[in-house]
């Protein structure tokens, strides 16, 4: 099982310092009377509580070979923290509405639709597994010029002419109308959502930490001889474990632990239950949204601040429907509403019920609230909850990154698919590591104190678009300044990536060699026999570093070919459907675009590539001439050419703009995987040119 819980519950206790010290100031200033002390009802002292369509061939390839999802996934959302423990307030109508603040909003309401903007289902039919993308439709609406209503909703860039397999319309005509016409929105929607994406990176660094730190806490309740130092030391040790064992994929963790999640909902709902029948019973009663108005026109500014530390009681919920692309969305759905939601009512209830008898117990109410025989085992069972709570962020970071790289938004780093049944399960080693050192020094450095609790929230509160926004300033300065750190790390990255690419990709249309005068270059070059591969990311038209290499090489192979590689969302590409040709002027050149799956290996450095190329031209060749000329150039090598694009700005820009492009994303070509190593091609047979693009 794979989609994310809430950090145990003592994490609440653990992180809420804030809000402790903000009732201790209420009580020295006077702010709660004796007359608040209880819950007052009537008099009486009560308990709290269009046209045809047309598909491609990696639509038609997925339909045929798509595997519909089946069972019923439980999904680990927030059995995380106790209800009450931030508010701390001692009495029980606070305790009511506190519990009712957590159940609102963690109710059966969050399961109808996804609560990230930035992860958008791509695929409209119902029983299609879904993909996850990490920008909006309007970025594919704001990179193209043609065919807006259907190319909003293309997977690939060369279907923008053609409609897209499913009927349903997820934007209305207005919107979508204003959103094609409108550069600006698109550019805002864009930014916005890449923000968003890289706030998810934090939390993905921060997760890890809270809740494998806020389980192994609670083995301090029984033993005063274990320190800090020594809880910090077996968090690092299982984080590194955790991080480690991310090569072998998603699937072997999601076996190896998903059980876990079983025992852990069945674990605090019977404890909650326990604790309700022995503690407070009328705890049930607190199901009427009032008590959240009097709590609030009671506590007023207070209340608004310390809402902010209920919000963490209800953190994984931002998750719940990231795994589209492993789950179909009626199985979260179910699992939510048949085992999650069931369970989160009992805990809750329990420890409130515990809380009001026990208010002396505020910092240990999880674990006390366990009986003496279950600790050791709700111990255990709370650390590996910990650890699959940890493994739904590390996973969906290494998927945004992926669909960033194939959107042109970040440069390219190492890519694994650990399962050949799942196109969204990947692994990326550089992500992995960088995660683990993250993770390592925010549990080092902040200890387990109040502070990571602090960062932790704002990253799920921007995450979850900034529901209460109120409380991140005061959040900021006590820790939360961490995943902005974070962001800014990745958003500098993705930006200076993004701007260069789209400056890069400008040039190369608006300079690209027309049809009369490549033709008159080729015939006016020299041919010389051999094979010359031009290795470019346009499916159309000539690049310029083409003129570039003929002016400086002053002939050409006899056999030139243009090779365009196409990723499909598919398993693999069948030998067959490899290879898509077209017959350019003058003779002797031809167009290809390779097709691969993402499981499929691209290895371009054996002989055998070539001779498809070779196979797949003579079945579209026109003339016996055009084979034997084929053939020659087999029998003389072949030679890969590949561009390197060195761009220059302009003097007439502004300094930050030359900044970007010479310093900051010239660093990123340098630093980064470049295609030579993607394509895997044989350095022996590849020749690079350099080009300065002008900009």
């Amino acid at each position: 099982m794979e989609h994310r819980a809430a950090p145990p519950d003592d994490v609440i206790v653990q992180v809420n310092a804030a809000a402790v010290a903000a009732l201790d100031e209420r009580i020295s200033t006077g702010q709660i009377t004796e007359e608040d002390v209880g819950i007052v009802d009537d008099g009486k002292q009560i308990g709290g509580g269009g046209g045809r369509t047309r598909r491609t061939f990696s639509q038609s390839y997925k339909m045929r070979h798509r595997n519909p999802p089946s069972g019923v996934h439980a999904v680990a959302v927030g059995a995380a923290g106790v209800p009450v423990a931030g508010r701390g307030v001692r009495r029980h109508r606070d305790v009511a509405a506190v519990h009712l603040l957590v159940l609102h909003p963690a109710g059966p309401r969050r399961r109808r639709r996804p609560r990230h903007p930035q992860l958008h289902p791509l695929d409209a039919h119902p029983r299609q597994p879904r993909q996850v993308a990490p920008l909006p439709c309007t970025r594919s609406c704001a990179s193209t010029s043609t065919s807006a209503a259907s190319r909003c909703r293309c997977r690939l860039a060369s279907d923008a002419n053609l409609k897209f397999h499913s009927k349903k319309s997820r934007l209305q005509p207005r919107m979508l109308k204003f959103l094609e016409g409108s550069p600006i929105a698109q550019a805002v929607i864009t930014y916005l959502v890449l923000v968003g994406t890289c706030m998810v990176m934090g939390d993905g660094a921060l997760t890890p930490s809270i809740s494998v730190l806020s389980a192994v806490q609670g083995i301090q309740s029984r033993s005063s001889s274990i320190k800090q130092g020594h809880v910090v030391l077996l968090c690092v040790i299982i984080l590194v474990i955790l991080f480690l064992f991310q090569q072998y994929g998603t699937s072997k963790v999601g076996f190896t632990f998903s059980p876990i999640m079983l025992v852990w909902f069945a674990l605090i709902a019977s404890i909650g239950l326990y604790n309700i029948i022995k503690y407070y019973p009328p705890v049930l009663k607190a199901i009427s949204p009032h008590y959240i108005y009097l709590f609030f026109a009671r506590n007023k500014r207070a209340g608004w601040e310390q809402f902010g530390t209920v919000v963490l009681c209800i953190t994984g919920a931002e998750a719940m429907f990231a795994d589209l692309g492993h789950f179909n969305k009626k199985s979260i759905q179910m699992a939510y509403s048949c085992l999650v939601y069931p369970a989160l009512i009992l805990a809750y209830a329990g420890q409130a019920a515990f809380f009001i008898k026990n208010p002396s117990k505020l910092s240990t109410t999880f674990y006390s609230s366990v009986p003496e025989p279950l600790f050791w085992p709700m111990f255990i069972v709370a650390t590996l909850a910990a650890i699959v709570a940890s493994q739904a962020l590390i996973s969906a970071s290494f998927s945004i990154i992926k669909q960033s790289i194939a959107l042109g938004c970040f440069p390219r780093v190492t890519m694994k698919h650990t399962s050949k049944k799942y196109e969204g399960r990947v692994y990326s080693p550089e992500i992995n590591y960088f995660l683990m050192i993250a993770c390592i020094l925010i549990t080092v450095d902040f200890k387990g104190g109040p502070e990571i609790g602090q960062a932790y929230g704002v990253a799920v509160i921007w995450v979850m678009l900034i529901t209460t926004h109120l409380i991140t300033v005061v959040m900021i300065a006590q820790g939360g300044w961490v995943p902005f750190a974070i962001t800014a790390f990745f958003l500098i990255i993705t930006l200076s990536w993004t701007y260069g690419r789209s400056k890069k990709n400008e040039y190369e249309v608006s300079n690209l060699m027309d049809r009369q005068e490549f033709i008159k270059t080729v015939n006016m070059s020299n041919r010389v026999p051999g094979i010359c591969i031009f290795c470019t990311d346009l499916m159309n038209g000539i690049p310029p570093i083409v003129r570039h290499y003929i002016q400086h090489m002053g002939c050409l192979r006899e056999l030139m070919v243009f090779v365009t590689v196409r990723h499909l969302p598919v398993t693999s590409v069948l030998p067959e459907e490899r290879f898509l040709f077209d017959r350019l002027e003058p003779f002797g050149v031809y167009r290809c675009i390779v097709q691969y799956g993402y499981m499929d290996t691209q290895n371009m450095e054996d002989d055998e590539y070539v001779l498809s190329i070779i196979a797949s031209l003579k079945e579209i060749a026109q003339s016996d001439d055009e084979t034997m000329m084929m053939d020659s150039a087999l029998a003389n090598g072949t030679t890969f050419v590949l561009g390197r694009v060195i761009l220059k700005m302009s003097s007439k820009q502004n300094c930050f703009k030359r900044f970007v492009i010479s310093n900051l994303y010239r660093f990123l070509q340098k630093n980064f995987r470049s295609n030579i190593s993607s394509l895997k091609i044989a350095p022996s047979k590849t020749l690079q040119i350099g080009m300065q693009y002008e900009i």
